[in-house]
């Protein structure tokens, strides 16, 4: 998803239906990096990375309710 627009809901479901990883295992690329991820609530979750920070990125994130 790195680049892409933000995908809806569905897509986002799907996508960690088949591709997700555990907590911690990814690898950022950087700056533009985009995912989808689930929150500790269950909620749908798109990241976009912004900038690098010191302290780790700024990131605008999307997220649905259940």
């Amino acid at each position: 998803m790195e680049g892409g627009a933000q995908p809806p809901r569905a897509q986002c479901d799907e996508y960690l239906i088949r591709f997700a990883v555990q907590t911690g295992s990814r690898e950022w690329s950087g700056e533009g990096t985009s995912f989808c991820a689930r929150t500790d609530e269950g909620r749908t979750a798109f990241v976009r990375l912004k900038q690098r920070t010191a302290s780790g990125y700024l990131a605008d994130i999307v997220t649905w309710e259940k």
